[in-house]
């Protein structure tokens, strides 16, 4: 699990949502949001129940995406806020191939919201 001080409060996450910048890798969606007042990276994340009916399956998704993005997190310097929304094929992915994935999603995502 994310500490809290690098995870997105419920307005912020609206924020990303409504005006963020997305790209997609072969296992996640990122949407990527760079503004002035933004200090810090920070990170969400939203898992439809179309991935997972159960809230245990969706729970367990979510620690896995957070997990992979707190061991990447130190790779981030530039502060964003991030909300990461899995695809269904997430289910079957090793850790390994999530995080890079989710690395190479949040770098595409940063480059296009860097030319808007």
């Amino acid at each position: 699990m994310l500490p809290r001080q690098h995870r997105l409060s419920t307005k912020q996450f609206d924020a990303v949502w409504k005006r963020g910048t997305s790209a997609c890798g072969a296992f996640v969606c990122a949407r990527v949001l760079i503004a002035q007042d933004i200090k810090e990276v920070r990170c969400g994340c939203a898992i439809p129940k179309k991935h997972a009916r159960t809230i245990v399956r969706r729970n367990r998704l979510r620690r896995r995406i957070y997990g992979a993005l707190e061991s990447i997190m130190h790779t981030m310097h530039i502060p964003m806020h991030i909300v990461i929304t899995p695809k269904t094929t997430l289910n079957n992915v090793s850790y390994d191939a999530l995080c890079t994935d989710l690395a190479k999603t949040i770098a595409k995502a940063h480059v296009r919201a860097k030319k808007r």
